[in-house]
């Protein structure tokens, strides 16, 4: 690590005057490696947010600290996901407003910001070198963990996509596509594989669903649905709230202890699982 100097924000921000920089080859874009069509003025790295509002890489979300890696003996590799997800930042002197949500994080961010380009990268590290192997782009940000077995590894995308790849080169040796499948419904990729042996043969296992927040930002569920909250004209507390519908419709049911349901006025009786399965749908759907 080296100590650089670094951007100084407003004087009541108080910031560090350098901040540490790897030596190692950094997979996550550190700076804007597409277009900044976003209308805000761009910041470098460590930029401290004030009241002007700006677009900086990488992004609240983005980088490398969510997703888990995995290491291989036998390459010596490192293999991980990171985000290149611009973010904007603002804030003022004393802010102790909560953000929407309730957190209390003392800047105001925005994830999906508009023509920000986001994307996602796979990709492996020489731990005897620090530099950059190989790498792999993918259409949305990197939510998923790593495993190897072997000289293969295994990642999937927030699309759903599941790949094995050549752990030595990153050769796409294996790809498993939900919308050419027959499973319907398949979730993202936001988990971990799992690696076993069982009487001699290797098994790959992979929790698909949920994703729902990248959904959200970044683009269509892995069905092929509409891209949420753009084609559908929902915004994202509509969105929210369809998929809080069968937790408040099953709570209701508890309560007052009814199996039926009554619609239409009362011609037609729907039993209580047909209901929660419907909103169940409807909140997969969004």
């Amino acid at each position: 690590m080296t100590e650089l100097a670094a951007p100084p924000g407003p004087p009541w921000q108080h910031a560090a005057p350098t901040q540490p920089y790897s030596a190692v080859e950094p997979l996550t874009p550190l700076t804007f490696v597409r277009p900044n069509d976003t209308g805000f003025t761009p910041r470098p790295q460590y930029t401290p947010p004030g009241e002007q509002e700006f677009v900086m890489v990488p992004g609240d979300d983005g980088g490398c600290e969510w997703n888990p890696a995995a290491y291989s003996p036998r390459t010596k590799f490192i293999y991980y996901g990171t985000r290149y997800e611009p973010t904007t930042f603002k804030t003022f002197e004393g802010n102790r407003e909560p953000l929407p949500n309730g957190l209390h994080l003392g800047s105001t961010f925005t994830n999906r910001v508009p023509r920000s380009h986001p994307f996602g990268l796979f990709g492996a590290t020489d731990t005897t070198t620090g530099k950059i192997v190989w790498k792999i782009e993918v259409s949305l940000p990197a939510k998923s963990g790593l495993a190897i077995g072997g000289d293969v590894v295994f990642f999937g995308e927030g699309n759903g996509k599941f790949h094995a790849a050549d752990a030595r080169d990153g050769t796409i040796l294996f790809t498993f596509d939900p919308r050419k499948s027959d499973i319907p419904n398949a979730g993202g990729a936001a988990a971990s594989p799992s690696i076993y042996v069982v009487n001699g043969r290797e098994f790959v296992a992979y929790a698909f669903g949920g994703n729902v927040p990248d959904r959200n930002n970044f683009g269509p569920p892995p069905n092929g649905g509409p891209d949420d909250g753009e084609a559908t004209g929902l915004c994202r507390e509509d969105i929210n709230l369809i998929g809080a519908l069968t937790y408040i419709a099953e709570e209701t049911f508890d309560g007052i202890g009814a199996l039926n349901v009554s619609v239409h006025g009362g011609r037609e009786l729907v039993k209580r699982q047909q209901v929660l399965f419907i909103l169940s749908e409807a909140a997969h759907r969004f």
